[in-house]
């Protein structure tokens, strides 16, 4: 089997059914499909039942476990040599596996990829969104968020086996968050920049319904990325996880984006000046602005006096 679609559910009764149409009108037909119900209390189970199609593998929990549970039983129970995600609530477009399918056989190196998606909401509005695509892009921007829209995912299954790469229960509500992170240690994390899958949004999502817990969970793990980044750098730091909340949640364009990317580039013991300076033309020449008063108050926060001075940075 070369793909194995992973569809945690819980009460879903009103949306799975165009989610499981969707998967099995794929253009690509080598797949399974491992359905897991976590203990939903309404007619989930009933409409998933109706499907006969023998490709359809369906396990349920004795409870409501939670999303990282189920998740993690999903990764034991799928045996494709993909495992591809997607949520009770969304619609895969027609190509979406055929697409992804021949980009990772072509880019063999990359071992997680997702896609743009199409945002729609109740009132009948649609809005493309396309995350970082280049794994170069990626290694800079995971710090500012989840480099990859969940549902569109699809990994290497014997990179996950041979790693014991999980979802980890700290980080609840951001898990997809720290999953990424933890493959953008091993290797390329990259998106397609089309459209393959039709993202719901409403007021019922997890990701609505629990914002804040998101939010909090979310710095914990810039936390840790940035302490990751700056570990054998000798500069003296002090991470304040408030300030880097307070400094993430304002990150609205590609300006600002750009003065906190520059002062994590800056930071590396060893950065090489080609990359560097590929880096540097990408955020400053393409996206037209760098906010030079921000990295001062920025580099003042992090760094010591030496540094700045180093900088020719003076104090406001």
């Amino acid at each position: 089997m070369k793909v194995s679609i992973l569809l945690p559910v819980y009460n879903a009764e009103s949306t799975i059914r165009e989610t499981i149409d969707s998967i099995l009108n794929q253009t690509y037909t080598d797949f399974d499909v491992v359905i897991i119900n976590d203990g939903s209390s309404d007619n989930s189970e009933q409409t998933i039942l109706e499907y006969k199609d023998e490709r359809i593998h369906y396990y349920k929990n004795e409870s409501n476990r939670g999303l990282i549970y189920t998740l993690n039983r999903g990764i034991e129970l799928c045996k494709g040599e993909y495992i591809a995600r997607i949520d009770a609530d969304d619609i895969m477009l027609p190509t979406r596996l055929e697409e992804q399918i021949k980009f990772m056989e072509e880019h063999p190196a990359i071992i997680a990829s997702g896609s743009a998606v199409i945002k729609f909401f109740p009132n009948g509005k649609q809005k493309i969104y396309t995350p970082p695509l280049k794994p170069e892009t990626i290694k800079y921007k995971i710090l500012l968020g989840s480099p990859i829209p969940h549902p569109s995912a699809i990994i290497r299954r014997e990179i996950l086996l041979k790693h014991n790469i999980k979802y980890d229960t700290n980080y609840i509500h951001a898990e997809d968050y720290k999953f990424w992170y933890d493959l953008s240690k091993i290797g390329l994390l990259a998106n397609v920049q089309k459209p393959l899958l039709m993202y719901r949004c409403s007021t019922e999502q997890v990701s609505q319904k629990y914002k804040d817990i998101q939010n909090q969970t979310s710095c914990k793990v810039k936390e840790l990325i940035l302490r990751d980044f700056l570990k054998g750098v000798k500069i003296p730091v002090t991470i304040d996880i408030n300030y880097i909340k307070n400094v993430s949640n304002k990150l609205k364009n590609d300006r600002t984006n750009s003065t906190i990317l520059f002062l994590l580039l800056m930071s590396q013991k060893n950065y090489n000046f080609q990359s560097f300076w590929g880096f540097m033309q990408s955020l400053i020449y393409i996206r037209k602005g760098f906010n030079w008063k921000l990295l001062s108050a920025v580099l003042w926060k992090y760094l010591n006096h030496k540094t700045l001075n180093q900088f020719n940075i003076r104090q406001e």
